[in-house]
Formats: C-alpha cells, sequence, structure tokens
C-alpha cells in the first residue's frame, strides 16, 4: 500500500515539475516527497527562491566499506 502512495506522490510531483525523473524521486521516502510536493503546489515565492524552494534535499553518498577503510588508515 505504502509503494502506491509514494507512485502516486511522484506522478504528482511530475505533474508540477516535467523535469523530475521517476527514478531520482523513488529514492526518497514518502514524507520526503509529500514536502516537497507542497512545497510544489503552495503559495508562490520570490521568484529568487523559487530554486532553493523546489530541490529536493540530496540523498546521502552511497560508500563501499573499502572506502572507509582506506579513509581510515
Amino acid at each position: 500500500m505504502q509503494e502506491n502512495n509514494k507512485r502516486q506522490l511522484i506522478e504528482q510531483i511530475r505533474q508540477h515539475n516535467t523535469t523530475a525523473e521517476e527514478q531520482y524521486l523513488m529514492q526518497f521516502d514518502e514524507a520526503s516527497l509529500q514536502q516537497y510536493l507542497d512545497r510544489l503546489i503552495g503559495a508562490p515565492v520570490a521568484r529568487n527562491q523559487v530554486k532553493k524552494s523546489r530541490r529536493l534535499p540530496q540523498p546521502a553518498p552511497q560508500t563501499r566499506q573499502g572506502d572507509a577503510l582506506r579513509k581510515a588508515s
């Protein structure tokens, strides 16, 4: 059931932001997607704030175990 809700959120986001890729949006949890959608359809923002307000937070970079071990040495 949650997966369907996530897909619905992504569809709604893509209606407002046609450049958002589904594969990219799938990385985020429902709460983040809902927050982003709320911003997209919310009250208009000042022109200089549009780029900031419409961006999703970046997912944490994926590291491999070997990378962490090399940095610790």
